[in-house]
């Protein structure tokens, strides 16, 4: 008998990976061109005074 335990945690490990980039991508297609607008004015400023 093997023991094959890591094989299906790397399986569990590699579908929540799967599942957290969908989010990530459907999050970041979502967004509109004024978020990113204040997004990087917001970086600006803060490389400005810091």
């Amino acid at each position: 008998m093997t023991d094959d335990t890591e094989r299906h945690s790397c399986r569990g490990i590699a579908a929540d990976l799967d599942r957290a980039v969908d989010w990530l991508k459907t999050y970041l297609r979502s967004r509109t061109g004024a978020d990113w607008a204040f997004f990087a004015c917001g970086v600006l400023l803060g490389h400005i005074l810091f």
